[in-house]
């Protein structure tokens, strides 16, 4: 693996605004406009913040024991969540109005996903997935997930990724045709599509990246991360994805035939394990990419680096606005920081 050292910054992360919440953030999310941001904490309530102030617009009623994810629709007009109480909820923003799909479900609902179109909401509780419409109407449901589904990825063909040990199910909730199984004997615990939805790639527990060539090619395997991967993230229109390896973050190159024979950069400069990671751009064509570790620093990673040291807790969630350069940090205390980059 090719290794790069940090190097002095053209760019500074500076804080704008910080927001306490009630407790530690389940799920931390931008509205596709950028003016939101969506805060659904371990205490239950789910906050929206002004993106440009950090004020509280709008407090909904959460979820019994703890929210633990959130989804805005692609038009951001709605937001759902779910949480331990097994219960997924759709609340409409300009009004606040918030409805139950259907009963909840046994166990905890840990993920929420908007198709690409916004028309259908998937969720996973358990082992369980369900596919409900704009109508609220329940359109597919699975249970033949051999363990806990672990996450949800939509493709804009409509396709619907589950991962769970065993390996990810294809699911068409507009097609009669069986869920297709991409095999592996392992835990999955994320999933990425890349832009060009060439490649499905899974993070797994034994610390491995997993990739499929689409539709449904031979799998590849990428070992020798220190420890388990749990955030991947392609950069906005590129190629490239990031994972998290430890202290560290590595980028793959998907380009061509994609990243097999390919020797990965690794990016060093934390001190600690990384908790989140996300992408924004500093310039048009110039990704950059965020980083949340343990160690109390979110760093940014473009041509160079750039720094922002959390002023309590550690950083624990990372959600990065569509606007170019602001990236919202939670850190473990639930206190929300707007960061922006600026010319150093």
């Amino acid at each position: 693996m090719r290794r790069r050292e940090p190097e002095p910054s053209p760019v500074r992360l500076e804080a704008r605004w910080s927001t306490p919440a009630p407790d530690r953030l389940g799920a931390l999310r931008f509205s596709p406009d950028g003016a939101l941001v969506a805060a659904a904490t371990l205490a239950g309530p789910v906050l929206l913040l002004d993106a440009p102030t950090g004020e509280v617009r709008r407090r909904l009623d959460g979820h019994a024991g703890g929210a633990l994810d959130a989804a805005f629709s692609p038009d951001g007009r709605r937001l759902a969540t779910c949480g331990q109480d097994g219960a997924v909820r759709v609340s409409e923003v300009p009004s606040g109005a918030t409805q139950a799909l259907g009963r909840a479900e046994r166990g905890w609902a840990e993920r929420v996903a908007f198709s690409v179109d916004g028309r259908l909401l998937a969720s996973a509780c358990g082992r369980r997935v369900r596919v409900h419409d704009g109508d609220r109407r329940e359109v597919l449901a699975c249970d033949e997930f051999e363990s806990t589904v672990t996450d949800l990825c939509w493709a804009p063909d409509g396709t619907l990724y589950a991962g769970c040990y065993g390996g990810v199910r294809a699911l068409r909730p507009a097609s009669a045709a069986p869920p297709r199984h991409l095999q592996w004997k392992g835990s999955v615990l994320a999933l990425a599509l890349s832009p060009d939805q060439r490649w499905l790639v899974s993070a797994g527990q034994d610390a491995s990246l997993h990739v499929w060539p689409l539709p449904f090619g031979e799998e590849k395997e990428m070992t020798g991360f220190p420890v388990k991967i749990r955030r991947l993230a392609f950069a906005p229109g590129a190629l490239l994805l990031a994972n998290d390896a430890g202290a560290d973050v590595t980028l793959w190159d998907f380009t061509g035939k994609g990243p097999g024979g390919r020797r990965p950069i690794v990016l060093e400069g934390h001190a600690d394990q990384v908790e989140d990671l996300c992408w924004t751009r500093h310039e048009p064509d110039a990704p950059v990419l965020l980083t949340a570790a343990k160690d109390g620093t979110v760093k940014a990673w473009g041509a160079r680096v750039g720094s922002w040291t959390a002023p309590g807790a550690a950083p624990e969630r990372l959600a990065c606005s569509p606007a170019a350069g602001q990236v919202v940090v939670a850190d473990a205390d639930g206190t929300v920081h707007l960061l922006a980059l600026v010319p150093a």
